[in-house]
Protein backbone atom coordinates (compact mmCIF):
# COMPACT_ATOMS: atom_id res chain seq x y z
CA UNK A 1 0.00 0.00 0.00
CA UNK A 2 2.47 2.00 0.59
CA UNK A 3 4.77 1.78 -2.72
CA UNK A 4 1.44 1.75 -4.75
CA UNK A 5 0.64 5.71 -2.67
CA UNK A 6 4.56 6.83 -3.39
CA UNK A 7 4.52 6.25 -7.07
CA UNK A 8 0.90 6.94 -8.05
CA UNK A 9 0.43 4.48 -10.25
CA UNK A 10 -2.81 3.77 -12.89
CA UNK A 11 -5.42 2.20 -10.80
CA UNK A 12 -6.20 -0.30 -13.93
CA UNK A 13 -4.15 -2.88 -15.64
CA UNK A 14 -4.39 -2.14 -19.38
CA UNK A 15 -4.54 -5.13 -22.00
CA UNK A 16 -1.93 -7.10 -22.14
CA UNK A 17 -0.61 -8.94 -25.24
CA UNK A 18 1.52 -12.15 -24.89
CA UNK A 19 4.92 -11.85 -25.86
CA UNK A 20 4.34 -7.60 -26.07
CA UNK A 21 6.36 -5.96 -22.97
CA UNK A 22 4.42 -3.67 -20.87
CA UNK A 23 5.44 -1.87 -17.74
CA UNK A 24 2.96 -3.74 -15.44
CA UNK A 25 3.56 -7.58 -16.76
CA UNK A 26 3.27 -9.40 -14.16
CA UNK A 27 1.53 -6.71 -11.76
CA UNK A 28 -2.06 -7.11 -12.23
CA UNK A 29 -4.55 -9.16 -10.17
CA UNK A 30 -7.76 -10.75 -11.54
CA UNK A 31 -10.22 -7.60 -11.65
CA UNK A 32 -7.37 -6.10 -13.35
CA UNK A 33 -6.17 -3.27 -11.14
CA UNK A 34 -2.22 -3.04 -10.12
CA UNK A 35 -0.52 -4.31 -7.30
CA UNK A 36 1.86 -3.48 -5.38
CA UNK A 37 2.87 -4.71 -2.26
CA UNK A 38 6.81 -4.85 -1.45
CA UNK A 39 10.12 -4.04 -2.70
CA UNK A 40 10.13 -6.66 -5.45
CA UNK A 41 7.41 -5.28 -7.09
CA UNK A 42 9.62 -2.74 -7.66
CA UNK A 43 12.21 -4.75 -9.67
CA UNK A 44 9.22 -5.88 -11.82
CA UNK A 45 8.78 -2.53 -13.15
CA UNK A 46 12.35 -1.92 -13.53
CA UNK A 47 12.48 -4.88 -14.96
CA UNK A 48 9.90 -4.12 -17.77
CA UNK A 49 11.18 -1.10 -18.16
CA UNK A 50 14.62 -2.65 -19.51
CA UNK A 51 12.83 -4.61 -21.76
CA UNK A 52 10.80 -1.90 -23.24
CA UNK A 53 14.10 -0.40 -23.63
CA UNK A 54 15.91 -2.98 -25.07
CA UNK A 55 13.50 -3.91 -27.62
CA UNK A 56 13.38 0.04 -28.87
CA UNK A 57 16.81 0.19 -29.28
CA UNK A 58 16.52 -3.52 -31.03
CA UNK A 59 14.47 -2.43 -33.37
CA UNK A 60 15.89 1.05 -34.32
CA UNK A 61 18.98 -1.13 -34.95
CA UNK A 62 17.03 -2.81 -37.74
CA UNK A 63 15.97 0.56 -38.90
CA UNK A 64 19.54 1.50 -39.13
CA UNK A 65 20.86 -1.81 -40.84
CA UNK A 66 17.94 -1.53 -43.74
CA UNK A 67 18.93 2.29 -43.72
CA UNK A 68 22.65 1.46 -44.33
CA UNK A 69 21.13 -0.99 -47.15
CA UNK A 70 19.98 1.54 -48.84
CA UNK A 71 22.25 4.17 -48.42
CA UNK A 72 24.36 0.60 -50.66
CA UNK A 73 21.94 0.36 -53.16
CA UNK A 74 22.30 4.13 -54.05
CA UNK A 75 25.82 4.55 -53.64
CA UNK A 76 26.51 4.32 -57.06
CA UNK A 77 29.81 2.77 -57.20
CA UNK A 78 31.06 5.76 -54.98
CA UNK A 79 33.79 4.57 -52.64
CA UNK A 80 32.69 7.10 -50.43
CA UNK A 81 29.33 6.86 -49.88
CA UNK A 82 29.87 2.41 -49.75
CA UNK A 83 32.13 2.75 -47.26
CA UNK A 84 29.76 5.00 -45.33
CA UNK A 85 26.91 2.27 -46.04
CA UNK A 86 29.49 -0.46 -44.80
CA UNK A 87 30.03 1.46 -41.55
CA UNK A 88 26.57 1.92 -40.55
CA UNK A 89 25.85 -1.48 -41.37
CA UNK A 90 28.73 -2.80 -39.24
CA UNK A 91 27.61 -0.78 -36.53
CA UNK A 92 24.35 -1.54 -36.47
CA UNK A 93 24.62 -5.35 -36.47
CA UNK A 94 27.73 -4.36 -33.68
CA UNK A 95 24.67 -2.19 -31.83
CA UNK A 96 22.16 -5.10 -32.57
CA UNK A 97 24.97 -7.75 -30.77
CA UNK A 98 25.62 -5.93 -28.10
CA UNK A 99 21.54 -5.38 -27.14
CA UNK A 100 21.21 -8.90 -27.47
CA UNK A 101 23.59 -9.67 -24.92
CA UNK A 102 22.55 -6.72 -22.48
CA UNK A 103 19.11 -9.26 -23.00
CA UNK A 104 20.46 -12.28 -22.56
CA UNK A 105 21.91 -11.01 -19.26
CA UNK A 106 18.78 -9.03 -18.36
CA UNK A 107 17.22 -12.54 -18.74
CA UNK A 108 19.62 -14.49 -16.79
CA UNK A 109 20.12 -12.17 -14.04
CA UNK A 110 16.03 -11.85 -13.46
CA UNK A 111 15.24 -15.70 -13.58
CA UNK A 112 17.65 -15.58 -10.47
CA UNK A 113 15.27 -13.57 -8.36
Amino acid sequence: MIIQSLFHLAATCPGQKPGIPGLYNGLCDASGNVQLTSLSDIYVIIGNVIQIVLSLAGALAVIFIIVGGIYYAISAGDPGRIKRAKDIITQAITGLVIILGAYAAIVFISSRF
